[in-house]
């Protein structure tokens, strides 16, 4: 039997309990009086503003099991409360140090839960973003657990969590009062009274979420579909109303004519006080039509905002055309990439490279190269992997590549500099040279140490940021 945890914990209750007759120290005096116990909880603060615990939640829970742990001692004026602090402050140093490399593996990740957060998806749909937060936790604990390939495989269904997320939030700040007003015309039997106006309510809904699947960022014309969605809906209860009201009061045809003449001269009683309904339909409109046109400025204007929204009206239409082929044009595109960028990735083993889709772009992020120490020569055991990357060029005959050159922090700069600037060179060449891309569409440059994406102060960090990365630029169109 291990003896020495059962007498640690007992030392720990003896300890606090011998001190349960003494005054305990406020948070105000253990802060004074134990700077390292100060120091942790300062950190903890900030790396809570950065995400710590999203992006390195086991390390982070252990930094924060020393900080209660330190902050008990603390309370009963025990030293021990520094040491615990002080273990805390390493946990947490590498808590950030994990959270840096979690930026670089999951940054798609990130972006998707930036754009849910930018529309209120944590407020409008919370425990939806709360299982999408639960679900992004569980990717970067099993990078802290090392198991990297399962953190990657689940990126992209993370991802689509985030993405429907800020989608549907577009949704419904759009869309709800629109939804609202035909699930009242609906209730009232619209479907059947008022079928035509119904069903224009539902194209325009329709149109206002075809806009927002097709560019989430076409807010104000998603919201003017909206609109005319609300106006339909509502206009069809109405007509509903109508109906329903003619029905149950056993209304005649000659009763509903003489309804409708007596809207009609209460429309036009300022203009036309007397209209003659001894005339026909055809000539009383008319002759009503003429006088409102004799009635002055204020109804030629009404005249000329009636035929601006007509206009309108067809410019919508067209709009509406326009908008569904373009959502369709666009849907088809995304599967074209999504098909190519999943054709890539499965190419390049994880020794070999990481590949990111950044829009219509993708970026390969190659570690796998093998140059001599210093030098930017191309070795045969590099060939394979080029031959990949030129293969995923070919997928987009169109696009511009951009070659660059990385090294880590490991000698002198400007050494640095030239030598990734070399290598980049090189293999454009090899990719011009070899594989037959037109020299035109390829660039290259090098950053030496200045772009890491990871920590230079370990050796996996360092080979991290050894690398040439080929960016597929597809920004001018596919």
């Amino acid at each position: 039997m291990q003896l020495r945890p059962i007498i640690a914990a007992l030392a720990l209750g003896l300890t606090l309990g011998g001190c349960a007759n003494q005054v305990t120290l406020s948070e105000t005096v253990i802060m004074q009086t134990f700077p390292a116990v100060a120091e942790l909880k300062q950190a903890l603060d900030v790396s809570d503003k950065d995400e710590v615990d999203l992006l390195s939640p086991l390390t982070f829970a252990q930094a924060r099991q020393s900080y209660d742990k330190s902050l008990q001692w603390a309370a009963a004026n025990h030293p021990d409360a520094e040491k615990y602090a002080g273990e805390g402050l390493m946990t947490l140093r590498k808590a950030q140090s994990i959270t840096v490399s979690s930026r670089d593996i999951f940054e798609e990740v990130i972006n998707a839960r930036g754009k849910a957060l930018a529309v209120g998806s944590d407020t409008y749909r919370k425990k939806e973003f709360e299982a999408a937060e639960l679900a992004f936790k569980d990717l970067t604990g099993m990078l802290e657990q090392g198991r990297l390939d399962s953190a990657k495989a689940g990126r992209a269904d993370v991802i689509a969590l985030y993405s429907a997320l800020e989608l549907q939030t577009l949704k419904d700040s759009t869309i709800d009062q629109a939804q609202l007003a035909i699930d009242e015309a609906k209730r009232a039997g619209a479907e059947a009274y008022a079928p035509k106006t119904y069903a224009l309510a539902l194209e325009e809904v329709g149109l206002a979420q075809s806009v927002l699947d097709a560019d989430r960022t076409s807010r104000e014309k998603a919201a003017r579909h909206a609109q005319q969605a609300q106006y339909h809906a509502r206009r069809a209860t109405e007509i509903t109303d109508i109906i329903k009201n003619y029905r149950n009061s056993d209304f005649s045809y000659e009763d509903i004519v003489l309804w409708y003449q007596d809207q009609l001269s209460r429309a036009v009683v300022q203009v036309e006080p007397n209209v003659r309904y001894d005339q026909p339909n055809k000539q009383v409109i008319n002759g009503l039509a003429t006088s409102m046109g004799a009635a002055g400025p204020e109804v030629v204007m009404l005249q000329a905002q009636l035929k601006q929204a007509e206009e309108q009206i067809a410019a919508l239409t067209l709009e509406k055309d326009s908008i569904m082929n373009s959502a369709r044009a666009r849907t088809d595109q995304d599967k074209a990439i999504a098909d190519k960028f999943a054709r890539i990735q499965s190419m390049f083993t994880s020794a070999e490279a990481e590949v990111y889709r950044q829009a219509d772009n993708v970026l390969i992020r190659a570690h796998g190269f093998r140059f001599p120490s210093g030098r930017s020569e191309i070795q045969s055991d590099n060939f394979a992997m080029l031959t990949k990357i030129i293969k995923a060029i070919e997928e987009f005959p169109n696009a511009r590549i951009l070659i660059s050159g990385h090294t880590d922090t490991v000698g002198d700069a400007l050494t640095n500099k030239n030598l990734s600037i070399d290598r980049a060179d090189k293999v454009a060449r090899f990719i011009i040279d070899v594989g037959g891309v037109n020299g035109d569409r390829v660039t290259s440059t090098g950053y030496g140490k200045e772009r890491p994406v990871a920590n230079n102060e370990t050796p996996e960090g360092r080979a991290a940021n050894r690398r040439v990365e080929v960016l597929i630029d597809n920004s001018y169109g596919l």
